[in-house]
C-alpha cells in the first residue's frame, strides 16, 4: 500500500511502552517507518507508525514521568479510540526478574498459569484473617491469535533456537549509535546477591526495603541533570560484599513463559519479592508496573526484558539491553502471527464494548432480581440438555474428525501453506455463496495439510459469526467401512447441528423417528435433514479431503457428491474438495473453481530449515552445507512434500560431509527416474525400509511386526491394542505386561513411516502411498503377515482370562477393557486366518483352536460385539450353545469346515438361536462353505429359529447372488421367512439388489407377496413397499415396470407412497406420484400421506404433496390434521408451508395420554378406532375391532386429557416460533366449547414456566385473568408448579412468568386459591427471595394473609432470606394458625435450621406451645425419633440417612 493511502484503520497491532528507551527499542525493530497520521484533539498520545512483516504496527509510549497501571490504561484507551482496527495488543518493555529461574537479559512472556491468565495484579485484593492478603485481580486473557503464535514460536525455539540475536545484529547495522547502549557489552555483568544482603551505597547507607521502582522508572522520576552513565556508576555495587554474591554457571539468554505480577507499588526488597512469589504459588517470573492496567482495557500479551532482580542492588545498567531483547522477541513473535488469524480476531474496541454491554446487561438483570436463578437454570438445565444432545449426536455419527484436524494443524510449519489463500480462486470462493473449489495434487503434495489450514482459517475467520456453519471430512484409505455415503452425510449434519442453538428440530425429529424403531436414517432422510439444518445458517462451508481415498465400488463417493451438490443448489452451501487427479472425480467438478496444490519454494525451504537440527552436528554450524541440502532436496522432490521428510531422514546419521553429499547425489538420480516422481517415492520408501532393518536390538523385528499390523489390520488400531498385539508370545497362556513396548519404541522403530494421532491415539501410516507401496512389496518385507496376525489373535483369545464365561454385561465390559486387543481379535481373527490359508497356511492350528474351550468364549465375545447386542442385556447370561462349525461358517473357513466334519462335528448343529453354520455362511456370502454344507445335506430351509432370517433371506438381503443361486438350486422355499415376515424378494428389494430381485422373480417369487400375518410381526410388506420405505429409486422403477401394485397396503394400511413420504424419500415420492399413486390414501388409523411427511418434518416431501393437491384437512384417528402432526414435532418449516396453503387453524382436537395417538407411525391404535363425541361432550377413543390383530391390548374407552387447538398445543410444546406463526396467521386465542376439557393456552404456558410463549400470548391479547376448572389463574399456576420442582434453579421460568403477570393491572396478585393460599405464600414456600421481594415491593399483597388453616406466608418460608424479607415488612412473628402453631414451630418441624436460627434472632418465642401443648423443640425431638426409625428400617437412600438425623440433633441443640 502506498504511504499516502494508509489510514488509521490499516493498523491492527498496538504496541505500548512505558519508557522512552522502550519506545526506542520498539522503533528500531520496525522493518519500515510510516508517516504520521492526524489524531483527535483529545488524544494526548504520541505515536510511532510502521510495519513488521505483514503487520502494520502503532507504537505508543506513556507520557514522561507517568507510570503505573492507571497511566497505561489511559494510553491504551486513547490508542484504540484513534486506531479502531487494532486487534492485537503488546505491552513490551523492562521488568524485574525473580531468581533463580530468571536472569538479567532474559525475556519473560505472560502466559496463563493456573487460576491466573498470565498477569496478576498483586496489590489488588482483600484483607483476610491472620494478616493474609487475598488477590482478587482476575484480568483478561491475551488474544487467542497471540497465544496460538506463542505456542508455535516456543516449539521453534526448542527446535532451532531464537532469532533474537539476529534482530539485535540488524539493530547494530541500522542504528550503530543506539547499538552502543542497547547491545550487551562486557561492561555490564549479571550479579545476584543473596536475598538477605542489602545494597551498600557510597554514602554508607544500607539500602532498606524502601518503596522504589522495580523496573528502572525511579531513575526517570529524579529531576537531576546527571548523565545516565554517571547514574549507573553511582548505583553500582563496588562497595557491596562480594562474598555475598550467588555463584551461578554462565548461560545464554532464555525466554520464559509464565506469570507476571503487576501493581502500582514498586518493589526494591528481595525479601518482599520472595514472599510475593511464594504467596502466588511460586509461579511469578517477573514484576512490573503497567500490565495490570492494560489487561482489562487492552487485552494483550506482556513481554518483559529483565533488567534487575527487584532488590536493593538494582541499577540502570541493563535497562537498554533488556528493552532491546524484549522488542526483538516481540518482532519474532509477530512473524508467527498469521494475517488471517489477525483478521479473525475482533477489534479490541469491539471486545471492550461487548464487555461494557455485558456488564450493563448483568446490572439490569441484577436490578430485575432474576440473575441468580437464570444463571443457575442455565447451568443445570443446560448441562442436562447438552447431555441429551450428545447422545443424539453420537447416535447420528460416532466419528469425530476434530482430533484429526488438531493433529494435522499442529504439524503445520508456521507461515506455510499461504499460497492457496492468496489466490483469486480462494477469495472468490470465500466471498460468494454456492461455489465449489476443487483442488488436485500429486500424491504427497500436501493436500491434507492444505485442507487443515483452510479449515483452521475458516474457523478462525468466522469464530464470532454464529450464522456461519463449518463442517469437514477427512477421507482415509483405511476407514472404508466408516466412509459410506450415509455415514459421511450424517457426520456433516452432526457438525452443523452441534453448533446450533437452539438445537435443530429436524435433527431431533430424525432421532425420535428412528430411536423408537432402533433403525438408521436413509440417505434421502439425511439429505433432507442436511437441507433443513443448512438453512438455519446464512453461510455454510463444507470441506471434504481426499475424495480419491473414498471407495466408490458401492457408489458411496458418487452418492455423497450427489447429495452435497443437491444441498448446494438448494441452500447455497460452499464446497471445498481435494483429490488426486483422477478423471472420474475431476469430471464431477467440471465448471467449478479449480486450483492445483503444489508446495511453494518458500514452504519447502521453511519445512527443511526447521529440520536441520535432526541432521549430524557438522551440519548445524555449516550454513553453506545447510543451503546445499535444502536446495538439493527441494529440487529432488519435484512438488512431492512427502518426500522431503523421507529424504531428510535418509541423511540422518551420515558420518561426514562427503557421505552426506553422496547421499544427496543419489537423491537426484532417484528423482530423475520418472518425471511424475512415483519411482522416486518408491525408492524413498525402499531406503526407509532398509534403514529400519539396519537398526539395533529388537527394533528391526518389532518394526516389521508393527508395519504388518498397520498395513493388514481390517481397521485402524489404537496404541493400547497395538501394544498388546506386539506383547503376545505365541503359545503362552497370558500376556506378560513387562513385554508391552512403549509408544516411543513403536514410533522409533518405524520412523518415519508411521505416526500416532495425538488425540485419537490411532497408529497410522504417514500417507496412503505408504500403504500402496507396502502392499505392492509385501512379499519382500512381510510375506507371512496374515499368518502372524492370525496366530497372535488366536493366542490372545486363548488366554486364561477368557476361559470363564461372563454372566453380566458389566463383567463382559470389564474384561473387554482389561484386554485391549480382545475386541479386534474376536471380530477379525477368522478373516486373517482365511487370508493366511491363501498363503499356504495349514488349517490344523485353526482346528485345534476351535476345539479348545477358549474358542467357545471367543465366539461369545464375537456374538456380543456383532450380532446380539440387543438381546444380551446386562441382566442375562451370555449364550453358550455354539459349535466350532458356526465360527468356521461365519468366517468362511472352507478347509477348516472340511476338517471339522471329518473329525465328527455335526454340520447340522444349531446354536442357542436355532441357527446352523449354513445360515452364518450364507449371511456373510461365503459361497464355497455354503456349497460344502449343502453337499453335506444341511437343510437350506431349517424352519423355526429365533432370527429374523433364513439362509436365503440373509443372502438376498446382503446381495450375495452366488449364494442365492446355490440355495435356489436346492429347491429351497423361495418365499421362506424367518421370524420376520418379509420374503427374500422383499429383503432384496429393500436393499436395492437388482440382480438378486431379477433372479428370484425368474424363479417364481411372488411380486406381491406379503407373507403370513404373525402375532409378533409388524413388517408385512410387498417388495415395492419395502423398496419405497428404504428410498430405493432404481428398485422402485424396476418393480413398477413389472406392474407391481401401486396401492398395495401393508398390515397397517400404508401404501408405498405413504412409506416413502413418511421416511422423507423425495425422489421416490415424486416417482410414485407421477405413477398416479393416491396422495390422499389413509392407513388403518386414518393417517394420510401428508400426515406422515409432516410428522417427519420432511419439508421437501410436504411441498411435493401440496403441489399435487393433497388434502390438508383430513383428520386421523387422533383427531389431528397434518398441521397438528407438524406442531407436535416442532417442524417450523412444515408449519409455515401448511399455513401458506390456507389450512384451518381454529379447531379443537383431543390430546390423549398416549403420544402414539398423534404419531402416524404408531401401531398402538387398533385398526378401526376413531374418535367420537358421546353424550355430555365426553370425548373418547372406542375400540370397535373384533378381530385379533395381535397388537397391544387397549381398554374399550380411553378419554382424552383435554381438547386443544393448534395454537394451544404449540404453546404447550414451548415453541415460540410456531406460536408466533400461528398468531400472525389468525389463530384464535380464546376457544371454549363449554366443556371442562378446554382452557386458555396462557394457563399452560404458566404451568410449564415458558416465559417466551406467555409474553407472546399476552402481547396478542389473551386474557391474563383466565382460570382453569379449579379456579386457578395463570399467576397462581406458575407459582404452584414452581414449588413442585425439585430444583430451585428450575423455578426461574415460572417466576419469570409471575413477574410478567404481576406487572398487569388485570391480575390480582393477592388472590386466594381453593385452600386460601396466595401467591406470596407459594413464593415463600418455594424459597424465591426475588419474587417475595417483588410482591412485597408492589404493595399489592397482604404479607400476613392467612389460608384456610390459618397459616401465614412466614410460616411457609423455607429460606432465611425470604423469612428476613417478610420480617422486614413487619409481619407478625408470633402469628398462630388454627391449632396455635407459630412460624418457629413449623420451621422446626420441617428441619429448617437456618430459618429457625433467624426467627430466634428476631425474638421468636422458643417456648410457645400449640393447642396440644407441643413446643418447637418437642416437635423437633418427635421428628428426630421418626428419622432414627426410618434409618433403622433403611427407608431412605444410604447417603441421606444420617444427614436428616444430624440436622434435627442440631435443631434440638439450638432450641433447647
Amino acid at each position: 500500500m502506498a504511504p499516502g493511502t494508509r489510514t488509521h484503520g490499516d493498523y491492527t497491532v498496538g504496541w505500548v511502552c512505558a519508557l522512552p528507551k522502550e519506545q526506542t527499542a520498539a522503533t528500531a525493530m520496525l522493518d519500515e517507518r510510516h508517516g504520521n497520521l492526524p489524531k483527535p484533539p483529545h488524544d494526548s498520545n504520541t505515536y510511532t507508525l510502521g510495519a513488521i512483516g505483514q503487520h502494520n504496527v502503532v507504537i505508543a509510549c506513556l507520557p514522561k514521568g507517568k507510570y503505573g497501571t492507571n497511566s497505561a490504561a489511559n494510553v491504551a484507551t486513547l490508542m484504540i479510540g484513534t486506531f479502531p482496527c487494532v486487534k492485537i495488543g503488546l505491552m513490551v518493555g523492562i521488568g524485574g526478574g525473580i531468581p533463580p529461574k530468571v536472569r538479567l537479559g532474559d525475556v519473560v512472556v505472560s502466559t496463563p498459569v493456573g487460576q491466573f491468565p498470565g498477569v496478576v495484579q498483586w496489590d489488588m485484593g482483600k484483607a483476610r484473617v491472620g494478616s493474609k492478603f487475598e488477590r482478587t485481580g482476575a484480568l483478561n486473557n491475551p488474544p487467542n491469535a497471540l497465544l496460538s503464535a506463542l505456542g508455535a514460536l516456543e516449539t521453534q525455539h526448542d527446535l532451532s533456537g531464537s532469532r533474537i540475536p539476529e534482530y539485535l545484529d540488524e539493530l547494530k547495522q541500522k542504528y550503530p549509535k543506539a547499538a552502543k547502549k542497547y547491545l550487551r557489552s562486557d561492561s555490564i555483568q549479571d550479579i545476584l546477591f543473596r536475598a538477605d544482603y542489602d545494597h551498600v551505597s557510597e554514602a554508607g547507607l544500607e539500602g532498606a526495603a524502601d518503596v522504589d521502582n522495580n523496573d528502572g522508572h525511579e531513575e526517570e522520576k529524579r529531576e537531576d541533570d546527571i548523565e545516565e552513565s554517571d547514574d549507573d556508576e553511582a548505583e553500582s555495587c563496588h562497595l557491596c560484599d562480594k562474598t555475598k554474591i550467588v555463584r551461578r554457571k554462565r548461560r545464554d539468554m532464555r525466554v520464559h513463559y509464565g506469570l507476571v505480577a503487576s501493581g502500582n507499588q514498586v518493589i526494591k526488597d528481595a525479601a518482599f519479592r520472595d514472599k510475593l512469589n511464594m504467596d502466588l504459588g511460586g509461579n511469578v517470573l517477573c514484576i512490573e508496573m503497567e500490565a495490570a492496567g492494560l489487561m482489562n482495557n487492552f487485552p494483550c500479551l506482556v513481554i518483559r526484558g529483565v533488567c534487575d532482580y527487584c532488590d536493593s542492588h538494582k541499577n540502570k545498567a541493563w535497562q537498554e539491553h533488556a528493552a532491546a531483547v524484549a522488542a526483538a522477541f516481540a518482532k519474532e513473535l509477530l512473524g508467527f502471527v498469521q494475517a488471517s488469524d489477525v483478521e479473525g480476531e475482533r477489534p479490541v474496541k469491539d471486545v471492550l464494548n461487548d464487555v461494557k454491554q455485558d456488564l450493563r446487561h448483568v446490572r439490569e438483570l441484577v436490578e430485575d432480581g432474576f440473575v441468580r436463578t437464570k444463571n443457575n437454570l442455565g447451568d443445570i438445565l443446560g448441562a442436562n440438555e447438552l447431555k441429551k444432545q450428545k447422545t443424539l449426536l453420537d447416535w447420528l455419527s460416532p466419528i469425530d474428525f476434530a482430533p484429526q484436524q488438531h493433529d494435522y494443524i499442529s504439524r503445520r510449519e508456521p507461515g506455510t501453506g499461504q499460497g492457496l489463500f492468496e489466490s483469486a480462486e480462494y477469495h472468490d470462493w470465500l466471498a460468494t455463496s454456492k461455489l465449489t473449489l476443487f483442488c488436485t495434487g500429486i500424491p504427497g503434495a500436501g493436500k491434507t495439510m492444505q485442507t487443515s489450514i483452510l479449515i483452521h482459517d475458516l474457523i478462525s475467520r468466522f469464530k464470532d459469526h454464529t450464522g456461519v456453519g463449518i463442517a469437514y471430512i477427512y477421507c482415509h484409505f483405511q476407514r472404508q467401512q466408516d466412509q459410506k455415503a450415509d455415514f459421511l452425510l450424517a457426520n456433516i449434519i452432526k457438525q452443523l447441528a452441534q453448533s446450533q442453538s437452539p438445537f435443530p428440530n429436524s435433527v431431533q425429529a430424525l432421532y425420535d423417528r428412528h430411536r423408537e424403531r432402533s433403525t438408521r436414517p436413509l440417505l434421502d432422510e439425511l439429505s433432507a435433514t442436511l437441507h433443513s439444518v443448512s438453512s438455519l445458517y446464512s453461510r455454510v462451508f463444507i470441506a471434504v479431503d481426499a475424495l480419491d481415498e473414498c471407495d466408490d465400488t458401492d457408489g458411496s463417493r458418487t452418492k455423497l457428491l450427489d447429495h452435497l451438490f443437491s444441498a448446494q443448489s438448494q441452500v447455497g452451501l460452499n464446497l471445498f474438495a481435494t483429490s488426486r487427479s483422477i478423471s472420474a472425480i475431476s469430471k464431477r467438478f467440471e465448471g467449478c473453481l479449480l486450483k492445483e496444490i503444489c508446495p511453494s519454494h518458500e514452504d519447502i525451504f521453511t519445512f527443511l530449515d526447521r529440520r536441520m537440527t535432526q541432521l549430524p552436528d557438522f551440519v548445524i554450524g555449516d550454513m553453506d552445507l545447510q543451503n546445499e541440502i535444502k536446495t538439493e532436496i527441494a529440487s529432488a522432490i519435484e512438488g512431492m512434500f512427502l518426500l522431503a521428510q523421507l529424504y531428510i531422514d535418509s541423511l540422518v546419521g551420515k558420518r561426514s560431509p562427503a557421505a552426506l553429499r553422496a547421499a544427496l547425489k543419489s537423491l537426484r538420480k532417484a528423482s530423475a527416474v520418472s518425471p511424475d516422481g512415483s519411482s522416486a517415492l518408491d525408492e524413498a520408501y525402499k531406503k526407509a525400509m532398509e534403514r529400519i532393518q539396519h537398526q539395533r536390538g529388537d527394533l528391526p523385528r518389532d518394526a516389521m511386526l508393527i508395519l504388518s499390523w498397520v498395513v493388514h489390520a481390517r481397521r485402524q488400531l489404537r496404541v493400547p491394542e497395538l501394544q498388546d498385539a506386539l506383547a503376545v508370545e505365541v503359545g503362552k497362556s497370558a500376556l506378560d505386561e513387562d513385554n508391552i513396548p512403549t509408544i516411543d519404541h513403536i514410533t522409533k522403530a518405524c520412523a518415519p513411516l508411521i505416526t500416532v494421532d495425538t488425540k485419537s491415539n490411532i497408529v497410522r501410516l504417514v500417507h496412503y502411498t505408504t500403504q500402496e507401496y507396502l502392499e505392492r512389496t509385501q512379499d519382500i518385507w512381510f510375506k507371512n503377515a496374515q499368518i502372524d496376525i492370525a496366530r497372535i489373535c488366536m493366542t490372545y483369545l486363548s488366554f486364561s482370562a477368557f476361559e470363564t464365561s461372563c454372566f453380566s454385561g458389566y463383567e463382559f465390559y470389564t474384561r473387554l477393557h482389561a484386554n485391549k486387543l480382545s475386541d479386534y481379535a474376536a471380530r477379525n481373527w477368522g478373516h486373517h486366518a482365511r487370508e493366511a490359508f491363501a498363503l499356504g497356511w495349514e488349517p490344523l492350528e485353526v482346528v485345534a483352536f476351535l476345539e479348545r474351550e477358549g474358542s467357545l468364549q471367543a465366539w461369545i465375545v464375537l456374538l456380543r460385539l456383532s450380532e446380539y447386542d440387543k438381546i444380551c442385556h446386562t441382566m442375562f447370561p451370555f449364550p453358550t450353545q455354539v459349535a466350532a462349525l458356526h465360527l468356521a461358517g461365519y468366517f468362511g473357513l472352507h478347509d477348516v469346515v472340511v476338517m471339522l466334519v471329518a473329525k465328527g462335528h455335526d454340520p447340522k448343529a444349531k446354536d442357542w438361536q436355532e441357527t446352523t453354520p449354513l445360515l452364518w455362511a450364507a449371511k456373510n456370502g461365503h459361497a464355497p462353505v455354503v456349497k460344502l454344507l449343502l453337499d453335506l445335506n444341511v437343510d437350506p430351509d431349517p424352519g423355526f429359529s429365533f432370527t429374523d432370517h433364513t439362509p436365503l433371506s440373509w443372502a438376498a438381503a446382503n446381495g450375495h447372488g452366488l449364494v442365492v443361486t446355490l440355495l435356489v438350486q436346492k429347491d429351497v422355499d423361495i418365499e421362506s421367512r424367518g421370524k420376520s415376515s418379509l420374503a427374500p424378494l422383499a429383503w432384496a428389494a429393500a436393499h436395492g439388489h437388482a440382480a438378486v430381485v431379477e433372479q428370484l422373480l425368474e424363479r417364481g417369487a411372488d411380486l406381491e407377496g406379503q407373507g403370513m400375518p404373525r402375532r409378533e410381526d409388524w413388517h408385512r410388506q410387498t417388495p415395492l413397499s419395502s423398496a419405497a420405505e428404504n428410498g430405493q429409486e432404481a428398485m422402485v422403477k424396476l418393480l413398477l415396470a413389472k406392474t407391481s401394485k401401486l396401492e398395495a397396503k401393508d398390515e397397517d394400511g400404508c401404501t408405498p407412497l405413504a412409506l416413502a413420504a413418511r421416511n422423507g424419500h423425495e425422489v421416490v415420492t415424486k416417482l410414485l406420484l407421477e405413477s398416479k399413486a393416491d396422495y390422499n390414501a389413509q392407513d388403518e388409523n386414518g393417517t394420510t400421506v401428508l400426515h406422515g411427511a409432516a410428522w417427519g418434518g420432511h419439508d421437501a416431501v410436504v411441498s411435493l404433496l401440496l403441489q399435487w393437491g393433497a388434502d390438508l384437512e383430513i383428520r386421523n384417528a387422533g383427531g389431528g390434521t397434518a398441521l397438528a402432526a407438524a406442531i407436535e414435532r416442532g417442524s417450523e418449516t412444515v408449519v409455515k408451508m401448511l399455513l401458506q396453503n390456507t389450512v384451518n387453524l381454529n379447531y379443537l382436537y383431543p390430546l390423549f395420554p398416549h403420544r402414539e395417538f398423534l404419531d402416524p407411525n404408531s401401531r398402538l391404535i387398533v385398526d378401526v378406532a376413531r374418535y367420537v363425541a358421546p353424550e355430555e361432550d365426553k370425548w373418547a377413543v372406542v375400540d370397535m375391532s373384533e378381530r385379533d390383530t395381535g397388537r397391544l391390548p387397549m381398554a374399550d374407552e380411553i378419554f382424552p386429557l383435554r381438547l386443544v387447538t393448534p395454537l394451544w398445543r404449540a404453546a404447550e410444546r414451548w415453541n415460540d416460533t410456531i406460536v408466533r406463526l400461528l398468531l400472525d396467521n389468525g389463530a384464535q386465542l380464546n376457544f371454549n366449547d363449554g366443556s371442562d376439557l378446554t382452557q386458555s393456552p396462557l394457563l399452560w404456558a404458566a404451568t410449564t414456566g415458558h416465559e417466551g410463549v406467555a409474553r407472546l400470548l399476552l402481547e396478542a391479547g389473551v386474557d391474563p385473568s383466565a382460570k382453569d376448572a379449579s379456579g386457578n389463574d395463570a399467576i397462581l399456576l406458575a407459582a404452584k408448579n414452581a414449588n413442585n420442582l425439585r430444583s430451585r434453579c428450575a423455578m426461574s421460568g415460572h417466576w419469570a412468568v409471575v413477574s410478567l403477570l404481576l406487572a398487569l393491572d388485570q391480575v390480582d396478585a393477592d388472590r386466594k386459591d381453593g385452600v386460601g393460599r396466595t401467591l406470596l405464600s407459594y413464593a415463600a414456600q418455594g424459597g424465591s427471595q426475588t419474587v417475595v421481594a417483588m410482591l412485597l415491593a408492589s404493595g399489592k399483597v397482604d404479607a400476613d394473609s392467612r389460608d384456610i388453616g390459618g397459616r401465614t406466608p412466614l410460616s411457609y418460608a423455607s429460606d432465611p432470606d425470604v423469612a428476613k424479607a417478610l420480617l422486614a415488612s413487619r409481619v407478625k412473628i408470633e402469628s398462630r394458625d388454627n391449632v396455635g402453631r407459630t412460624p418457629l414451630w413449623h420451621a422446626a418441624g420441617e428441619g429448617l435450621i437456618h430459618v429457625v436460627r433467624l426467627l430466634l434472632e428476631y425474638g421468636a418465642d422458643r417456648d410457645s406451645k400449640d393447642n396440644f401443648g407441643q413446643t418447637p423443640v418437642t416437635k423437633a425431638r418427635e421428628r428426630l425419633e421418626v428419622a432414627r426409625k426410618e434409618d433403622e428400617m433403611k427407608k431412605r437412600p444410604q447417603g441421606t440417612r444420617k444427614e436428616i438425623t444430624v440436622r434435627y440433633q442440631k435443631l434440638i441443640s439450638l432450641l433447647a
